[in-house]
């Protein structure tokens, strides 16, 4: 999920941008490491910033802004 906290962009883009910590959380790219290891995220995959929001911002709004992009860029898992 791209909410979650207080701490605003900053928290969400260090989590992925931590080269000793590439999953972000993210329980997807905990199987990736598992099945592929690490090298399969350093060396696939790229991070952009798609949207700003406010940290006020209803968490509904970012899910669904955040399902947009997963179908526009066709990023969705199958």
């Amino acid at each position: 999920m791209a909410s979650g906290n207080t701490d605003g962009i900053w928290q969400r883009w260090s989590g992925y941008a931590d080269i000793n910590y590439l999953t972000g959380g993210n329980k997807a790219f905990i199987e990736i490491i598992k099945n592929q290891g690490e090298n399969y995220i350093v060396n696939n995959f790229k991070y952009s910033i798609l949207e700003i929001f406010d940290t006020k911002t209803k968490v509904e709004t970012i899910i669904e802004r955040e399902n947009h992009w997963k179908n526009v860029l066709d990023t969705l898992a199958p």
